[in-house]
């Protein structure tokens, strides 16, 4: 079998799971919670390698603003901490989905990961879950007294979306920023989608169909809010002031 072929059957393998197959229409007719709850179960079953080796520990965050828990290394001398963002196209994952890739983040960095449950798309449009990255970096500066410079950000896919996103306030200072796979475009499906959307629809894991609904759903523009996406030119605009 060719690299190629052995790509195609990988690729084939993870777009058959719950959430990443569902259809605009499937959202629009209720199944949205139906995937929700499959990947969440999904996370459950399989546990991250290393939390059952034992080369992390993890437990509730107390008394933070924002639903999370922390992931820290057994044994090491904790230094910073990074507050992380999981994927999950701005509208399903959890904390407990992603706890493989936060764990592996506080092993790399020997730091405590606060890995946030931000609230979800589209019962909680933009800007929610960017301010609920903002309100943990505050309540860890404000009431744990973490210094900025020990605070790193890291997210993945639409999860770095939503950090690059709550960076944008001037007043929000941080020391890093890791960005994994970020959503960027959200822009509404035109029904032209072009380079490597379109050459590499058959191997992507997510269709641009897809990635289209799931920008629907988080909000280009919040009709709640007023405000745009921070970093598209509509946003730019209004951070301006024109």
């Amino acid at each position: 079998m060719s690299r190629e072929q052995k790509i195609r059957m990988l690729i084939s393998a993870l777009r058959k799971q719950v959430l990443f197959r569902i259809s605009a229409q499937d959202i629009r007719d209720g199944r949205l919670e139906e995937a929700r709850k499959a990947f969440r179960d999904q996370g459950t079953r399989h546990k991250s390698p290393l939390e059952t080796s034992g080369e992390v520990d993890v437990f509730p965050t107390s008394g933070a603003p924002i639903g999370s828990e922390w992931i820290t290394p057994v044994n090491g001398n904790i230094e910073r901490v990074i507050i992380y963002a999981h994927g999950g196209g701005f509208v399903a994952g959890a904390a407990t989905t992603h706890r493989g890739v936060a764990g592996d983040l506080a092993l790399g960095a020997n730091a405590a990961v606060m890995n946030v449950d931000y609230r979800l798309a589209p019962e909680h449009p933009f800007p929610a879950g960017m301010r609920d990255i903002q309100e943990s970096i505050r309540w860890l500066t404000g009431t744990i007294g973490v210094p900025n410079t020990a605070i790193s950000v890291a997210g993945e896919s639409a999860g770095a979306s939503i950090c690059l996103s709550a960076l944008i306030d001037p007043k929000i200072k941080v020391g890093g920023l890791v960005l994994m796979s970020t959503f960027l475009s959200l822009l509404p499906n035109t029904g032209e989608f072009k380079g490597s959307l379109e050459t590499n629809r058959d191997f992507d894991y997510l269709s641009p169909e897809s990635l289209s609904v799931f920008g629907e759903l988080y909000g280009v523009h919040s009709k709640s809010s007023g405000t745009s996406l921070p970093y598209t030119p509509r946003g730019r605009r209004e951070r301006e002031g024109a």
